[in-house]
Formats: structure tokens, C-alpha cells, sequence
């Protein structure tokens, strides 16, 4: 009896053994498809947020994108997007420097002009209600992002404001220069 006992609890051992082992491999084998299944994740999530990116770039109403160039060598478009009525343009500018910060977005006058006259200017107008400016360092951290006047953008196209008046209103809202236009309508956050 004792015998058949020893048997028994020999085969249980054995099968636990065998089982035990199975799991580990089955768990190294899963963390592994665990491993592949996240990287997939994020492939897809990378290809999905790059697919995001170039259609917001080409939806935007009345605005060529390819027209879109800066010419600059101290500012860099960070993204340019076009969500429920609100244009978004990020740039990132690589001076501390006031003076050449100001000359340097002069060029984003002549960009707007170019990629708007080249589209259609009623469209775009009609479907842009805000325009969200963001200023990043050279580093990537937020300096500032104020909500622009779209009419300024209008006043700019047919000639009603200058690129240097344009540039003074935003670099009076970042509190660079003093108030020689007259009173701000427009708020930081």
C-alpha cells in the first residue's frame, strides 16, 4: 500500500512538475507576444497620430499647406493645424535675442499671405473663427501661446496692416514692446 502511495505521490510531483514548467514557458512565451503586441500598439498609434497630422494639414479650409514656407532660419514650425474653427500654429524660435525674434517673425506674414492667396481667402476666412499662436524655445518648453485676431490675418492680406504693425501687436501681448497701437483686444493664457 504504501508502496502504491509513494507511486501516486511520485506521479503528482511529476505532473506538477511538468505543469510548473509548462507555465513558465507559457509565461516567457506570452511576456514575449506581450512585448510584441504593445510595440504593434504603438507602431499603429505612431502611423495613426502621423495620418492625423497630415490631414490636419490638409484640412484646413482656404489654405495651401505646401504655400506654407517660412523663411527662416531662427523659427520652425512646430505643427499648423485646423480643429473646430481654430487654426493652431506652433513654432519654435531659437534666439532669446528681441531684436532678430522680431525680425525673424516677419516672415510669418509673407507664409500666411502666400498659402492663403494661393487657396481660396473667402474660404479660409469664413472658416476660421480663432487663431491659436504657441511660441516654444529651442529646447521644446511653452513660452507663451496667446489667441490671435484672425482679422489681423485679413487686414494683413489686403494691405489694411502692415507686417511690422502685425508683428508689434504680437510681440506687445508677450510684453516685449510698449503699446504704440493703441489699446490690446486680445488675452494670454
Amino acid at each position: 500500500m504504501k508502496r502504491r502511495q509513494m507511486l501516486i505521490g511520485s506521479g503528482t510531483m511529476f505532473a506538477t512538475a511538468l505543469v510548473g514548467y509548462s507555465s513558465v514557458s507559457f509565461a516567457h512565451d506570452n511576456e514575449e507576444e506581450d512585448a510584441k503586441s504593445v510595440q504593434k500598439k504603438r507602431d499603429s498609434t505612431n502611423h495613426e497620430e502621423k495620418e492625423k497630422d497630415e490631414e490636419e494639414y490638409e484640412g484646413i479650409p482656404g489654405f495651401d499647406r505646401e504655400e506654407f514656407d517660412l523663411d527662416s532660419d531662427v523659427i520652425q514650425v512646430k505643427y499648423l493645424a485646423f480643429q473646430k474653427g481654430t487654426l493652431e500654429l506652433g513654432v519654435s524660435v531659437e534666439t532669446t535675442d528681441q531684436d532678430v525674434l522680431e525680425e525673424e517673425l516677419r516672415a510669418l506674414v509673407p507664409a500666411f499671405n502666400q498659402a492663403i492667396r494661393e487657396a481660396d481667402a473667402d474660404e479660409f476666412f469664413d472658416a476660421v473663427e480663432e487663431f491659436k499662436f504657441a511660441l516654444y524655445d529651442e529646447c521644446d518648453n511653452l513660452r507663451a501661446t496667446l489667441y490671435l485676431d484672425v482679422e489681423w490675418l485679413r487686414e494683413c492680406l489686403f494691405g489694411d496692416l502692415t507686417t511690422e504693425e502685425f508683428v508689434n501687436r504680437i510681440l506687445m501681448i508677450l510684453g516685449v514692446v510698449g503699446d504704440d497701437d493703441g489699446p490690446d483686444t486680445n488675452q494670454t493664457t
